[in-house]
């Protein structure tokens, strides 16, 4: 620079050596800066469900801060989220240290992959002590049977150590799933088949036993028993039927089922990151395992980690026998995203397809319906009904109907109306849709009426039909009638815009203004659209406008 050829050389050097001496002095504290920011950067991008970098951030934190369990659970189950069993394994450690609050439920997430680890290196004794530390924590139930599929191939029975296994409810199940499949590992077709049976005519965790179970089977030769288990129209089995995988029995696949068939029953965000936790581990025993894609990749859509769970199902093959649920399972993901334009696409491209599912058009129907092309919508859901033939039902009818009921076509939708009520007459939203709808327009109020009355009657204690039956009776001109439904209804749902507005209604119509205004003002709280106004009025001016 120009500025430094004023410098006389002795002086450049002696300014060097105070910048750098002055540089060291301070690199501590530009560590932890450096450390804090990581830190920062870390919270926000696991915030936004950013994994891949949240991990990526976490790591040099834990790099600074080895020691600190917090910081390793974070680490922990960000990695995990990521795919980034490595950095995982380095935060497991520490993050095992059970006396602070929380790390009791990272202590047992980590047990997974030891386990997995152990079988994936053949390390029985690695195994040993896996299991010995998952004694005792909330997913001790898991050890009798990783315990048995890991002594396949040995002179011990596997199945034969379940039989006394005391477990109860969901657990019990778990566990006799598990002799099943091992009885067919183990070649005794005989007793597998029968005890498969008896399992199978609960529907609890049925997908997941039966396509393990055709895995194995089809593994030992059994084709055709497997394709029995795995017969029907459910379109998600049609396609798993038409490429099953051949499985071969082993450790690896037995506890790699068992892991994702546990992952399976977490529906919710509070677990799922020990969903994530069992299907990565899934993954390391057996990477051909789409079934655990799809369940990882719902896991990480319930922590809002939407790139990375679209990138998982990026992984499922186009002859993986998962293909169809993968599909639409991105489509799902894309609308949870906020991606309205990809998912309608998406949607549009697979209900276009040649050979299409009457699925494929259902899901695109909603799709429009959602996002306000109720026209369009109907086209799709005809093309649903036209596939499904003689098996289209109640829920299709009602659908078409709600379209042109939106599409402003009330001829069309009353005819989809009467369809839907005749082949579901014992369905209680096919009642009360269609009841709801007559009551709208004035029409048929008796007729309504009965509907919503049956409606009630097949189905009490929810607010959403009894609101609806006693807006009926208000629209008779009843409010005897209606308020006190109208009371309960408010007090079981308080969220409920369209309850509160019409309670505040009943209440001007008995002549207590005061509390129909309370009403009116909490319905407007939770309103939207239209409603907004026409409740505004009726603050404004009462009933009477």
């Amino acid at each position: 620079m120009a500025g430094d050829r004023t410098i006389p050389t002795c002086s450049r050097l002696a300014l060097s050596a105070a910048t750098l001496a002055l540089a060291v002095a301070s690199l501590p504290a530009v560590a932890q800066i450096e450390r804090f920011a990581a830190y920062v950067r870390a919270r926000a991008a696991e915030a936004r469900g950013e994994v891949g970098a949240a991990a990526s951030d976490y790591a040099r934190v834990l790099a600074a801060t080895p020691d600190d369990p917090a910081i390793a659970a974070r680490t922990w189950r960000e990695a995990m989220a990521a795919g980034d069993l490595a950095l995982a394994r380095r935060a497991a450690t520490t993050a095992l240290d059970t006396s602070r609050p929380g790390n009791g439920a990272i202590a047992a997430e980590v047990s997974l992959l030891r386990v997995a680890d152990a079988i994936h290196g053949g390390d029985t004794a690695a195994l040993a002590r896996a299991l010995a530390a998952m004694k005792d924590g909330p997913l001790d139930f898991l050890t009798p049977v990783i315990a048995a599929w890991g002594s396949l191939g040995n002179a011990v029975d596997p199945a034969g150590t379940l039989v006394a296994t005391k477990q109860t409810g969901a657990f019990a199940r778990v566990v006799r799933e598990n002799r099943a499949l091992l009885l067919i590992a183990t070649n005794r077709f005989d007793v597998a088949v029968p005890d498969l049976q008896a399992l199978l005519a609960d529907s609890s965790g049925e997908l997941d036993l039966r396509y393990a179970a055709a895995e194995l089977l089809a593994g030992q030769g059994k084709s055709d028993i497997a394709m029995k288990l795995v017969a029907g129209n459910d379109v998600e089995v049609a396609g798993f039927r038409a490429a099953i995988p051949v499985a071969k029995p082993s450790a690896a696949f037995g506890v790699s089922r068992l892991f994702t068939r546990v992952a399976a029953d977490l529906d919710d965000a509070r677990t799922a990151p020990l969903a994530v936790a069992l299907t990565r581990s899934a993954l390391l025993l057996d990477p051909s395992d789409d079934r655990a894609r799809l369940v990882l990749a719902r896991a990480l859509g319930r922590m809002k980690a939407y790139r990375r769970a679209l990138a998982v199902l990026g992984e499922v093959a186009p002859t993986s026998a998962f293909r169809g649920p993968a599909a639409q399972l991105h489509i799902g993901l894309l609308r949870a995203s906020g991606d309205d334009a990809g998912s309608l696409a998406a949607a549009k491209a697979l209900a276009e397809a040649p050979g299409a599912s009457a699925t494929a058009a259902q899901v695109y129907a909603d799709l429009l319906a959602d996002n306000g092309h109720p026209r369009e919508a109907i086209a799709a859901y005809d093309r649903a009904r036209d596939r499904m033939g003689k098996d289209a039902g109640w829920e299709i009818w009602l659908q078409i109907a709600t379209a042109n009921d939106s599409a402003g076509d009330w001829r069309q939708a009353r005819a989809a109306f009467d369809r839907a009520v005749k082949l579901g007459g014992n369905e209680a939203v096919a009642l009360t849709s269609y009841g709801a709808a007559l009551v709208a327009r004035g029409e048929d109020l008796p007729r309504a009426v009965a509907m919503l009355e049956r409606a009630n009657t097949l189905t009490p204690d929810k607010p959403e039909i009894s609101g609806a039956l006693a807006w009926a009776y208000l629209r008779q001109g009843d409010g005897a009638r209606a308020l006190p439904l109208l009371e309960t209804a408010s007090r079981q749902a308080p969220a409920d815009s369209s309850i509160a507005e019409h309670l505040g209604d009943a209440y001007w119509a008995a002549g207590r203004r005061y509390e129909a205004r309370y009403a009116w003002r909490a319905a407007l709280v939770v309103a939207d659209g239209a409603a907004v106004l026409r409740i505004e009025t009726k603050l404004r001016d009462g009933l009477a406008s």
